[in-house]
């Protein structure tokens, strides 16, 4: 399975028939039918199981920040998470430029949409456990998004089998608190306070516009840059076109003086 996700885009549709065969061919009629049935990821998708497999440290690290913004969450503390925003941001904008980066080491470029797409995955990273762990798991299918309250849908996020979602951690990912330890003090369970909760949500609503203003600033500086660089490039052609025209007439009035002599 992570053979194949690890695979560039535009070889693996070769790929899955090639493994579907092997198993076909080895007997596994099951397997070679859940092979075949894989779905291609999306650049998105394809860049972040890149990052996965191939910068751990950035994943890591993403994991990480997330872990303990939803622990804080969880507990109401707000310093906590107001403390954390600036690592917050710099994890995502590491994510986002590790995907650039492993995609561009194959000549891939990442941008526009589909970058936003990373940028958008990995923000949904830290806010569900459940995205985390399909972030890790390096076969994620097509990007996540979090809407700023409640969980991530992950749904057919993954590469799935006929026996469920096929999970593998990868390692550097940061893991989910386990059970507490004889070491660690077992924590006290937190009075939910309505108010305090809205105040949370509304923390973590305004970060998912303010996230989606700087995408849409980022894009129309870009749709920007392309109308003028489209707008210089008729105004050369217009002048290309004025030069031949001009070149065509002089040609014409010459062509009708040597027909006169």
């Amino acid at each position: 399975m992570e053979r194949l996700y690890a695979v560039e885009p535009d070889e693996f549709m070769a790929e899955r028939r090639r493994l579907a065969g092997e198993a076909k061919s080895g007997g596994d009629k099951t397997a070679s039918a859940d092979i075949g049935r894989l779905r291609k990821p999306s650049l998105a998708g394809w860049a972040v199981n890149l990052v996965a497999r191939e910068a751990p440290t950035d994943l890591a690290g993403l994991l990480a920040v997330g872990e303990k913004l939803r622990r804080a969450q969880s507990q109401l503390d707000m310093a906590t998470l107001q403390a954390l925003r600036p690592d917050r941001d710099a994890a995502v904008d590491g994510f986002v430029a590790a995907a650039v980066r492993v995609c561009a080491e194959r000549d891939r470029e990442l941008r526009g949409g589909a970058q936003q797409e990373v940028r958008d995955t990995a923000i949904a990273a830290i806010a569900d456990a459940g995205a985390a762990a399909v972030v890790a798991s390096g076969l994620l299918v097509r990007a996540l998004s979090y809407s700023g309250f409640g969980e991530v849908d992950v749904s057919d996020a993954v590469a799935r089998t006929s026996s469920g979602a096929v999970l593998t951690v990868v390692r550097g990912g940061a893991p989910e608190e386990g059970p507490v330890g004889d070491d660690e003090p077992a924590r006290q369970p937190v009075a939910v306070d309505q108010r305090a909760r809205a105040q949370v949500e509304a923390e973590e609503q305004a970060a998912a516009r303010a996230d989606r203003l700087a995408a849409a600033q980022g894009a129309a500086a870009l749709a920007e840059q392309e109308l003028a660089d489209a707008e210089m490039a008729l105004t050369e052609a217009r002048r290309r076109v004025k030069a031949a025209e001009r070149a065509r007439d002089a040609a014409d009035k010459e062509l009708a003086e040597a027909r006169r002599r």
